[in-house]
C-alpha cells in the first residue's frame, strides 16, 4: 500500500512490484530500551508503541491518548526507516523488528552491526546492511515524523538528541525549543 511507503524511498517501488508488504514508517517504542540479553533487546516500554517481550506474558501493552503525559505535541509516534536493500527487514505485518523501533535503539538486529550501536537518528544508505538498526530516510538532511497530536514534522539529523527525548510518552523530559 502506497500509504505505508515514503515516495522518496528508493525501495518502495521495487518492493511493490515484487509483492513485498514493505513499510518505511515505524512506530516508536520509547527511549528506555535495555541492553539486557534476557529479553532479546527490543524492550523499550515508554513509547507510544511498546513491544511484546518474553517478560510480558500478557502480550503487547496498549497506550491510550491519556497515557501520553508528556503532551501529544512533544511525543513522536512514528518515524522513517527504509526497508533493507534485500527487503528482509521492513515488512508491515511480520514482526516487531520490522515495524517498530526504539530511539535510541540498543539492539543489533542484524548480526555484526554492533559497531554502529546505539542506533540513533542519522543519515544512511539503503545498501548498508546495518541501516535497519536506526531511523533515517532518503530525504536530504533528515526525515518526517508523526507526532502524537497528528501533526507531521520534518526533523533534521541535527535533532537526534531532541528526538530521543520526544520518544518517551511519559518521561517528563524538557524539550528544547528548536
Amino acid at each position: 500500500m502506497k500509504l505505508f511507503t515514503c515516495p522518496s524511498d528508493p525501495k518502495a517501488e521495487e518492493a511493490a512490484a515484487s509483492g513485498a508488504a514493505i513499510i518505511t514508517y515505524l512506530g516508536v517504542t520509547g527511549n528506555d530500551e535495555s541492553t539486557s540479553r534476557d529479553y532479546g533487546f527490543c524492550n523499550a516500554t515508554n513509547g507510544v508503541f511498546p513491544v511484546y517481550t518474553p517478560a510480558q506474558a500478557t502480550g503487547k501493552k496498549r497506550v491510550k491518548l491519556t497515557g501520553i503525559t508528556d503532551g501529544t505535541s512533544n511525543t513522536v509516534m512514528v518515524g522513517e526507516r527504509p526497508p533493507s536493500s534485500d527487503l528482509y527487514w521492513g515488512w508491515h505485518a511480520y514482526s516487531d523488528f520490522d515495524n517498530i523501533l526504539a530511539l535510541p535503539n540498543l539492539s543489533d538486529l542484524i548480526g555484526g552491526c554492533s559497531a554502529s550501536m546505539p542506533g540513533r537518528f542519522r543519515p544512511d544508505v539503503v545498501t548498508n546492511r546495518c541501516s535497519a538498526d536506526h531511523f533515517w530516510s532518503a530525504h536530504p538532511g533528515g526525515s518526517m515524523w508523526l507526532l502524537g497530536d497528528g501533526s507531521v514534522r520534518f526533523f533534521s539529523y541535527n535533532s537526534a538528541a531532541t528526538l530521543e527525548l520526544m520518544a518517551s510518552r511519559n518521561g517528563g523530559e524538557v524539550i528544547p525549543n528548536n
